[in-house]
């Protein structure tokens, strides 16, 4: 496995050092592409996405301003697939992005807005792109709509999909073959899988990935009680309720509305910034990025710039010798129907815990819109549970089930339960 690892660490070093990449913060002003326009930051061409404004009352009544980034296209997060010698393998990008840790990473074969798809930058299509915009002929294994960081985007959904191919693809500089649990294997190590591969691979179903019985894999103690908890017995009306519940919050929550960025409370823009004094917040910067490789040879942009890695955890523990898994309603102004499943707990401080470190993480969020943007993924088993208002208690089966229907897992809770696929 380790050799692996090295192969695949000497791979994106190759495409990193291959792409050519250089990176410089640049003011506003001296931005080709991008200017403040009707209080927005925008693209000239109109397309691509936007930097807003928005304000609301949350849960507690209190008024929250920010920027937030609006994208209404549906973006495609998509793996080819096909079987060889009996076992499932997935086409992988090695993606050089400008805010990646590392540059290039382990990225699904189709990773496009719709504005790249369509060539509003007037440069090349995007890898594989005649296959995700007509899938002719194509057998869909899995396709949903699945949100991005609440906090972060405005209303943000991408289509999750991964196509049975036929065609015969050989490996290639920029895309190679991964039988799945190659994959699975990785997914612990820091910086090498992006964060939309892991939403692929984990709101997909488990056992068409791996033709067999998930987590199944290892005969470990903690194997086990993974095993134990995704085939306990089903409990439909747990989801039908939580499915519900969503959406009976989801009608009482406040809506945001879109305000001038100038007029974001406790926000301040300059030439060279949209930024806010408190520390754990982020601030807007304009990048400027030249690198071979991609649609474009040069563009710039505007990139969301957090200094601080954020805490995300989630908790797990037993019930009557079954393992579940605790998960918070996670109230947005940016998602989609402004509530959904997340993790225990998200902060910028190192909050502890008693319990048993079952896996500790680190990752960094999506390159093409944030810059080093990291999180440290933690699961930690606090023993005997007790059930509270606050949390919900899911077993991997409730889980398991629950990924069947669009908008329940939060991108963090995504990203966080994907590392449990390493015992699939």
């Amino acid at each position: 496995m380790k050799s692996r690892i090295s192969e695949v660490t000497s791979w994106l070093k190759q495409m990193t050092q291959s792409s050519q990449i250089k990176n410089s913060f640049i003011s506003f002003e001296e931005s080709f592409e991008w200017s403040i326009a009707q209080g927005s930051l925008v693209h000239k061409s109109g397309g691509f996405f936007k930097i807003i404004g928005i304000k609301w009352i949350n849960a507690h009544g209190k008024e929250i301003s920010q920027p937030l980034i609006e994208q209404n296209e549906i973006g495609t997060l998509g793996f080819l697939a096909r079987r060889k010698n009996n076992l499932t393998e997935l086409l992988v990008q090695a993606k050089v992005e400008p805010g990646n840790v590392g540059f290039a990473q382990l990225s699904p074969t189709h990773q496009a807005t719709l504005s790249n798809s369509l060539r509003l930058h007037g440069g090349n299509f995007p890898p594989f792109t005649e296959f995700f915009l007509q899938k002719n002929n194509l057998h869909v294994l899995y396709e949903s709509l699945q949100s991005e960081q609440g906090l972060r985007f405005f209303g943000k959904r991408n289509k999750n999909i991964i196509l049975y191919t036929h065609k015969h693809i050989e490996n290639m500089k920029t895309h190679r073959w991964f039988q799945v649990e190659e994959l699975m294997e990785l997914l612990h190590e820091p910086y090498l899988i992006n964060t939309d591969a892991r939403s692929v691979l984990v709101s997909s179903p488990w056992e068409k990935l791996i033709n067999r019985i998930p987590f199944t894999r290892y005969k470990t103690n903690f194997a086990k009680e993974l095993y134990n908890s995704f085939v306990s017995v089903s409990r439909q009306e747990t989801v039908n309720e939580e499915i519900n519940k969503l959406s009976r919050l989801s009608k009482k929550i406040n809506r945001p509305s879109i305000v001038a960025l100038d007029k974001i409370q406790g926000w301040t823009v300059s030439d060279k910034e949209i930024s806010t004094p408190l520390s754990e917040e982020f601030s807007v910067k304009q990048i400027r990025i030249k690198m071979l490789g991609r649609e474009v040879g040069s563009w710039d942009q505007p990139i969301l710039y957090s200094p601080w890695p954020l805490y995300i955890t989630l908790l797990c523990g037993k019930k009557d010798k079954i393992l579940y898994f605790a998960f918070k309603y996670q109230i947005e102004p940016g998602l989609y129907n402004l509530i959904e499943l997340g993790p225990t707990d998200m902060s910028y401080k190192d909050n502890s815990y008693d319990g048993q470190l079952i896996i500790k993480s680190h990752q960094s969020e999506e390159g093409g819109r944030f810059y080093q943007n990291k999180s440290i993924y933690r699961i930690i088993d606090i023993g005997e549970i007790k059930k509270s208002s606050e949390t919900v208690w899911l077993t991997l089966g409730d889980i398991h089930k629950l990924f069947t229907y669009e908008g329940i897992f939060t991108n963090e809770a995504r990203s966080i339960l994907v590392l449990l696929l390493h015992w699939l």
